[in-house]
């Protein structure tokens, strides 16, 4: 009862450990830098959605509402919110309270695919590099649906690792499985690259299970699927049955995307968010992201190769399809996108902790004595290293935030009470923020845009014009710019300098009053 009590303990303090290790200093910056979690566009529809529209079909009782990406997040900020009120802080905590999470996760999980028996301190190790990953700090004080995402998935993989050791009458960590993969695909489309492998191991387990048992796990495993997928598949099915052409709900990033295995190869792509040139192809960009000083670092990146090497060398199915087929489905679905996004890489980091992890474990009892201390050393530093880049990334990317809030305010300061702004980038931003009318350039015509100036209304113009000419050359925010320059006329009032992720990294906004007809 004692030991029992012993190691209870010490699970606890491990677990407040990975938590602490993410709580301390991100409270610590949002006190320094006040930061609601709203930036860009993606997490302003969140909120606005999850506030709004779901929020009150859930008061009402009614169907979840439409909306462009999966409900799964928004749920729980809209349940969030009747406890704290409608505020952005309720997307945080559901981001936070997820991040945190994960390690533990990860952790759990490589203790389950192996590694303690040659060293104790891999799944620690697999769960400290999650813990201080830079990117997971920044997704966990934002408004968006990374860390929800991934938490579950990592929940779910561990729980059917667990449950593919003893499958006979343990329908239990199979039903917890399931509802954490499925979860993770209600909330990031992403995660269903996850529940590909996931699938294939379960097969795989309940083929070696008698057929009493399979056969009832695997209609259990189906159904629960189903059903926590049912918002998202029954709107799916009934745009694939009607005549009419139709766009279904939740789906719109499957609409987006164009996935060809030769994007790999590629650094230069005409997407829907204008034409994007990258310094690396994709498969090599995505590849190198664990050096990156905002992943694992340079000096612990490099534990992944021993760590895969022994994976593949032991050959155990739940190492070859739960961990390495999940690392390998993201990489290769990223590779063929034509996108490179920091954050996207975050869906295979569970996966790379442990491979790296188990590096580690491989290579520790194989060195002498001052290998190790030396193989130590190199794993304080790193997480170190990751610590500090966790601190400026998250910090820098709430400066950039305090930088759109000035810029939004030095402009408003400058308009009449009764103007409209017409920009690009900073729309969301102007909306919530200020009283200003503000119109998204993009989603305008010249049709529209002849209304707006014949309003009578004081009409300006807020663009970073370097950004239009050039990855926009061609698209609706280029040909809108040209229009009101050619045919309307426009006079430039001045500049606005707004800093970037780094203070190199300067954006600079010019302001046109548009002329009255």
């Amino acid at each position: 009862m004692k030991l029992q009590h012993r190691i209870v303990s010490k699970d606890f303090l491990l677990n407040l450990l990975l938590v602490l290790s993410m709580l301390l200093p991100l409270t610590l910056l949002l006190a320094r830098h006040p930061f609601d979690g709203l930036y860009g566009q993606d997490p302003y529809a969140y909120y606005t959605y999850a506030t709004g529209p779901l929020r009150d079909s859930l008061l009402q009782r009614q169907p979840i509402p439409s909306f462009f990406w999966p409900p799964g997040y928004p749920l729980f900020v809209a349940l969030t919110t009747f406890v704290v009120g409608i505020r952005p802080l309720a997307g945080q905590i559901v981001s936070l309270i997820a991040g945190m999470s994960v390690p533990i996760f990860t952790m759990l999980l490589a203790k389950e695919v192996g590694g303690v028996d040659k060293h104790r301190m891999i799944p620690i190790l697999a769960g400290g590099l999650v813990a201080f990953t830079p990117q997971l700090w920044q997704s966990s004080v934002v408004v968006m649906a990374d860390t929800t995402g991934l938490a579950a998935a990592t929940m779910g993989v561990w729980v059917l690792a667990r449950y593919g050791k003893q499958p006979e009458g343990n329908f239990k960590w199979l039903g917890l499985a399931v509802i954490g993969v499925a979860y993770a695909v209600l909330s990031r489309w992403a995660y269903a690259l996850t529940a590909i492998p996931c699938g294939v191991y379960t097969l795989w387990v309940l083929r070696q299970t008698p057929r009493r048992i399979a056969f009832p796990h695997l209609i259990g495993a189906a159904a629960l699927a189903g059903g926590i997928l049912s918002p998202v598949i029954v709107p799916a099915l009934s745009v694939y049955l009607s005549p009419a052409p139709q766009t279904a709900s939740f789906a719109g990033d499957l609409e987006v995307y164009h996935w060809n295995p030769l994007n790999a190869f590629q650094r230069e792509f005409e997407t829907g968010d204008g034409f994007l040139r990258y310094a690396l192809p994709n498969g090599v960009y995505y590849a190198a992201v664990p050096a990156h000083r905002y992943f694992f670092t340079p000096l612990l990146a490099w534990l992944i190769l021993p760590g895969l090497w022994a994976f593949v060398r032991e050959g155990s199915p739940v190492r070859w399809l739960l961990i390495l087929g999940w690392a390998g489905m993201v990489y290769g679905f990223h590779a063929g996108a034509p996108w490179q996004n920091f954050r996207f890489t975050l869906a295979y980091l569970p996966p790379l902790a442990v491979v790296t992890a188990a590096g580690w474990g491989e290579l520790i009892g194989r060195v002498p004595r001052l290998g190790r201390w030396g193989l130590g050393g190199v794993v304080v530093l790193g997480l170190g290293w990751m610590a500090f880049g966790g601190w400026t990334l998250t910090e820098s990317f709430i400066i950039r935030k305090e930088a759109e809030l000035d810029t939004v305010a030095t402009v408003q300061q400058q308009l009449p009470a009764d103007a409209q702004v017409i920009t690009f980038g900073l729309t969301l931003t102007f909306q919530h923020y200020t009283p200003l009318e503000t119109h998204e350039i993009f989603s305008l015509d010249s049709e529209r845009l002849a209304g707006l100036v014949a309003s009578g209304k004081p009409t300006y113009l807020f663009l970073e014009l370097d950004s239009i000419e050039t990855q926009w050359v061609g698209r609706a925010p280029s040909e809108n710019y040209h229009w009101l320059r050619d045919e309307v006329g426009l006079s430039e009032i001045g500049t606005v300098g707004m800093r970037g992720l780094t203070a190199e990294n300067e954006h600079i906004f010019t302001l046109f009053e548009v002329a009255t007809p």
